[in-house]
């Protein structure tokens, strides 16, 4: 099944009955299901279909990063393949101590969640590449991945291998492992409020040996789950739509996304999700406008660490870390002063808390919110 990427949305009452659709889907209470005597707004049903068609089969990036590493260390891969997987894994960014905001600034635009608004905020007609010259490499992971997915398409296996098979679709969960490796679990779905989710980084899951058919027919079927997953953050990212609680003027930017950071042990896969509450917070109450941070990271030695971070207008900062190891907590505890002390020097009043365990988790979402089991 081949994932579609999705179309730029244009603003107006299109967009409006799509973030409505939306709000619906992806909180606590199911959509409605269309009856004949209802029919969905056209452009309603192609979000639903969008939505319930990645959700049934996306897969994490992790796993395919290390499958793409994998590839790389064959002589067989074609070059056109080459060269797109090595655009993709240049876009990781790296894990080091010097790590600054900008480059945590470069690694959210280039996730892959703003492609397509960023294709049609380009002047018209771009700029065109001289006549024979290679195309310039993607600066998008999304762009990669489609790019990647292409390539991979179009690999056709040596004459002595056994004739290419149809791939395969990823089922939700679980990745089918070839010549005996083991099986891959992938993420849960991202959908709008859920728990950040970490991905550590993964062991190659194809044999370096394995015949030239199963390994096209894997990297196909993975890269397909990854873009998947892609078009479930975009959708999780929409506008959130008019309510009588939360006012529009009042409803900033709220973007779910994520970021490979290139580790020793390989890809780590961090998600985000970032949030921008414009003015105060219902039923009266009158909070400073902030700058919500969300985001869940696990590498080794440290293990699973989740993070909140609130910066106000009002020049308050607050600092919420989880680690679900008790050594990395203490470790964590014990740098707390280094992190209050450089956000005072970002002129922030700063207040930083380190636990152990893992943040509250709500219930996972009832069935329907994710795919429409009625139809």
């Amino acid at each position: 099944m081949t994932v579609a990427p999705i179309t730029p949305l244009t603003p107006g009452d299109p967009q409006a009955r799509i973030s409505a659709a939306l709000d619906g889907m992806l909180r606590d209470t199911p959509p409605t299901p269309p009856t004949l005597a209802a029919r969905p707004d056209p452009l309603v049903a192609a979000v639903r279909a969008a939505l319930e068609s990645a959700a049934s089969s996306q897969g994490g990036l992790s796993q395919l990063f290390a499958d793409l590493g994998q590839a790389l260390r064959r002589s067989d891969l074609p070059a056109a393949a080459r060269t797109a997987i090595a655009d993709l894994l240049a876009l990781r960014t790296p894990l080091h101590p010097a790590l600054g905001a900008d480059d945590i600034r470069r690694a959210v635009q280039t996730s892959g969640l703003f492609m397509e608004a960023d294709l049609a905020a380009a002047p018209a007609g771009g700029r065109a590449a001289p006549p024979g010259s290679p195309a310039p490499p993607p600066t998008d992971i999304k762009a990669a991945l489609l790019a990647v997915g292409h390539e991979l398409e179009q690999w056709e296996p040596p004459e002595a291998d056994a004739p290419r098979q149809e791939h395969p679709a990823v089922q939700p969960g679980a990745q089918p492992a070839v010549d005996g490796a083991r099986a891959f679990i992938a993420p849960p779905p991202p959908y709008r409020g859920a728990p950040t989710a970490a991905q550590p980084p993964a062991e190659p899951s194809i044999a370096a040996d394995a015949p030239a058919e199963a390994l096209a027919g894997r990297l196909t079927a993975e890269t397909r789950a990854a873009i998947a997953r892609q078009e479930l953050h975009q959708l999780a990212s929409l506008p959130e739509a008019r309510g009588a609680e939360r006012p529009q003027e009042s409803l900033g930017p709220r973007w779910l996304l994520e970021i490979p950071f290139a580790t020793p042990q390989g890809a780590a896969i961090a998600q985000f999700e970032i949030a921008h509450d414009m003015a105060g917070g219902g039923a009266g109450e009158q909070v400073a406008p902030a700058w919500r941070v969300r985001f869940s990271l696990d590498v080794e030695p440290l293990g699973p660490v989740h993070a909140q971070v609130v910066l106000g207008a009002d020049g308050r900062a607050a600092v919420t870390l989880w680690a679900e190891r008790d050594a990395c907590a203490e470790q964590l505890r014990e740098q707390s002063s280094l992190l209050r002390l450089a956000l005072q020097d970002a002129a922030f009043a700063a207040h930083v808390a380190v636990y152990s365990g893992a943040p509250h988790r709500p219930p996972p979402p009832a069935a329907g919110v994710l795919v429409d089991r009625s139809s």
